[in-house]
């Protein structure tokens, strides 16, 4: 059952992935709920996913963002409406790591309700 629950996760996050990828930040913040929080470490806290699609929008549109990998994901499964993941994660300008994403079942679909990580090089 928890590899079925991962591959509902991961269906969702490759969502967010390719939106990214192709430079749609409104894609990338569909897989958030609508009262979801995201934390950049050293950058700040963005509530809600109009936030946090206007933070997707700045980095993909002004900055120049792309090509995002995740790198060695660990995937935790604590019940069948609940997965976090951590990961190490890259793309064309940044690096870093990402110390928490929250995984809730709404909906009858998995969406991202808490997203913490951190730039932890430029490239």
């Amino acid at each position: 059952m928890s590899k079925e629950i991962e591959n509902e996760v991961l269906k969702e996050l490759q969502i967010w992935k390719d939106g990214f990828n192709s430079q749609k930040p409104e894609q990338c913040a569909s897989v958030y709920s609508e009262d979801a929080t995201m934390k950049v470490k050293g950058i700040g806290v963005f509530e809600g996913r109009e936030q946090i699609k206007a933070f997707w929008d700045n980095l993909i549109n002004e900055k120049g963002a792309r090509d995002v990998q995740y790198k060695n994901p660990q995937l935790r499964v604590f019940s069948n409406d609940l997965v976090v993941i951590t990961s190490e994660w890259e793309m064309n300008i940044f690096g870093g790591v990402i110390t928490c994403e929250k995984w809730v079942r709404k909906d009858d679909k998995f969406q991202l309700e808490i997203d913490h990580f951190e730039v932890t090089y430029t490239k």
